[in-house]
């Protein structure tokens, strides 16, 4: 009788949320001699839970002689909630060593404290205990760990686990298209759509919001409208929130006629139809139109602006470098009362910065009662975008040891890329230990970008640890550790890691054949410290890797481009293979000035000095203005000049005198080649 009455106080007290009266509740359960029981413990730390006191829950849990299953999975919500992340997954990995297995809810609780890749090595722990038990045949617990994945690891490892599954249901298929949808991947979101029809799982809104949510350009219109038409059969687009993502996806693919035709069929619109066709037109960057909407919808429609409005508009301020339009729109924040929000402010911040106004976007952050990661992530965004690096560090350091706040990816990136512009080698070794000592997964892009600040300060070494501690490297971090090299002139360790990566089947990029091809040229250039015979060798050997390049390039569909191209004439020029160099020059899909003038100092360099003058007035002829450079290049070599002095004068009759003293000089000029 007596449990019975102090259970009803306890959850009297948890509706209330009161901690004082909560606090004595556990002071009358304690002198009761119910101090270590468990079931009422649960309700206590739950009552504690409800007052915000970790502290108090904690003393109640650790008082407690038994521990159930319950009241494990009791202190795991409540790390959760207060964001105390480890300590949940610290208190999971204690209650099942000590051989309580993990049941529906509790599996359930710990999976969704995993939000981000940090959290990816306890989450596959989690997992890996579901083999001792049947919660693989759970489709709600399935679903929780592709989202794990999908939010803690790459879309390619959630894929494998999500093809892994015995069984299906319309929240698997929704979240896994969700994923491929964030990357814009329309091939695999259209193959999930398929697998739908396949296990006779019928899409719902949520489903078509996520699929509308991969198409995000003018190129995939017409499968944009497709979706459409199935949407329609399906009956969703009565469906407010289908309907507006209908209208943000036309407005991604630059259709506003197609977004006005759902618009217009809409017959209550919300503030949600209203942003989604500002937001049409402000992907287009027509500002002035989305302003006209703005004002239409309150003044004529009696619709007040939300938050997304505004982040829309001031999108659009940052996009046209409107600064009138920010301070307007910040005014009109101010006037709706919306000053406070935290997302608002970090798109002002974003808008003030982009718009040259940085004093108005550090007064807009000072006056932020609350901040999250958004909006440090602005600030610093802004300075480092400003160029003033030690500014952004200094904040970078702040958030952290003041505010508490652990950085996430897109402020690490920044500060990362800023470091990089900067090549200040000891603020990317205090971000990278801090990355080191916070257990901060370095993926390829914070590895990249490691890389580089460590190859710009000619620390190879740590480079190359940086890039091999990699587990997931693609294209960028082996594009990085490749630019070091040839950064730091270890062009031969370049070209044998282009044939690791080779071995490796890593898809290679334009910029992996630009670096690998200039690697060649680079050696080539340093024939001068060799004898004739070497140099000769050196030619051949160099020509042999160059063809081999030439054809993974053209295999690739690489060749063609400009800036492999051109590399690759350079190189053929510089081994003495003319015919080579003609080769690359002329399957160019479209040759630029570079091109032009590579292909000539090709000829010059190996004595074609018919085929440089055809080529220099073919240039002329096609409007291509040859370079000073090339043109002094070019005609520097008196076997070449020799007999089209008045051919030359005709060609380019303004550097006739010019060239006249170049011949004059021919011998100092020549030294500076």
């Amino acid at each position: 009788m007596l449990a019975s009455h102090l259970l009803h106080e306890i959850k009297q007290c948890t509706q209330r949320k009161d901690l004082t009266s909560a606090r004595k509740a556990h002071a009358l359960l304690v002198s009761n001699g119910y101090e270590c029981d468990a079931y009422l413990g649960s309700y206590l730390i739950r009552m504690f839970i409800s007052c915000d006191s970790l502290c108090d829950a904690e003393k109640v849990f650790d008082a407690m002689i038994e521990r159930n299953l319950v009241t494990w999975t009791t202190l795991i919500s409540l790390y959760i909630y207060h964001g105390e992340r480890n300590r949940a997954f610290q208190a999971f990995s204690q209650f099942f060593h000590q051989g309580l297995l993990p049941n529906r809810v509790s599996l359930l609780t710990i999976l969704s404290a995993c939000k981000d890749p940090r959290c990816l090595p306890d989450g596959k722990r989690v997992h890996a205990t579901m083999v001792c038990n049947e919660a693989h045949q759970d489709i709600s617990i399935m679903n929780a760990l592709v989202n794990m994945y999908g939010k803690c690891s790459t879309v390619e490892e959630t894929r494998r686990f999500f093809d892994a599954m015995h069984t299906y249901d319309i929240i698997s298929y929704s979240s896994m298209i969700a994923f491929y949808s964030q990357q814009y991947n329309i091939r695999e979101v259209i193959m999930l759509s398929e697998g739908m029809q396949i296990h006779e799982i019928t899409p719902n809104d949520v489903t078509f919001i996520n699929i509308l949510g991969a198409f995000s350009s003018h190129e995939v219109l017409e499968e944009a409208r497709l979706v459409h038409i199935q949407i329609q059969c399906y009956g969703y687009e009565v469906h407010m929130s289908v309907a507006n993502a209908i209208i943000a996806m036309y407005g991604r693919c630059w259709s506003l006629e197609d977004a006005y035709n759902v618009f217009d069929k809409i017959p209550y619109k919300d503030v949600a139809s209203w942003n989604s066709i500002i937001g049409a037109h402000v992907e287009q960057r027509q500002i002035e139109i989305a302003l006209r909407l703005f004002e239409e919808m309150q003044n004529k429609k009696g619709i007040f602006p939300d938050v997304f409005t505004f982040i829309s508009l001031l999108k659009a301020c940052t996009a046209s470098l409107a600064s009138e339009n920010a301070m307007l729109l910040h005014v009109c924040i101010c006037e709706d009362g919306l000053e406070h929000s935290l997302d608002i402010n970090s798109s002002l911040i974003h808008a003030y910065s982009k718009c040259n106004g940085l004093q108005d976007a550090q007064k807009v952050f000072d006056r932020m009662v609350k901040r999250n990661k958004v909006s440090w992530n602005s600030i610093i965004g802004a300075y480092v975008n400003h160029g003033k690096l030690e500014v952004a560090h200094r904040l970078f350091f702040r958030m952290i040891e003041e505010e508490g706040k652990i950085p996430d990816k897109v402020t690490i990136v920044s500060i990362l890329g800023a470091i990089v512009r900067s090549e200040t080698l000891f603020e990317g070794k205090e971000l990278h230990k801090f990355l080191l000592d916070h257990g901060y997964t370095i993926d390829e892009v914070m590895g990249s970008s490691l890389i580089n600040i460590y190859g710009k300060c000619g620390d190879i070494k740590k480079a190359k640890e940086v890039f091999c501690s990699l587990h997931n490297s693609n294209v960028i971090s082996w594009n990085a550790m490749l630019s070091v090299y040839i950064e730091q002139d270890k062009n031969d360790m370049a070209l044998y890691l282009y044939r690791q990566m080779v071995e490796d089947r890593v898809c290679s990029s334009e910029q992996t054949f630009t670096i690998a091809i200039q690697a060649c040229v680079n050696i080539l250039d340093k024939q001068e410290t060799i004898s004739a015979k070497e140099s000769t060798e050196l030619k051949t050997a160099i020509g042999m890797i160059g063809k081999a390049l030439h054809a993974d390039a053209l295999k690739k569909g690489f060749a063609l481009s400009a800036f492999v191209g051109n590399n690759l004439v350079t190189m053929y020029g510089k081994c003495g293979t003319i015919a080579e160099a003609e080769y690359a020059f002329e399957g160019l899909s479209q040759s630029n000035i570079v091109s032009w003038n590579v292909m000539l100092l090709a000829y010059v360099d190996n004595g074609y000095g018919e085929a440089a003058l055809q080529l220099f007035k073919l240039m002329w002829q096609e409007g291509m203005s040859p370079s000073r450079l090339a043109f002094k290049f070019a005609f520097l070599h008196k076997k070449v000049v020799a007999g089209h002095m008045m051919v030359l004068h005709r060609i380019y009759e303004g550097w006739f005198s010019h060239l006249v003293f170049m011949l004059t000089s021919y011998d100092t000029l020549h030294a500076l080649r």
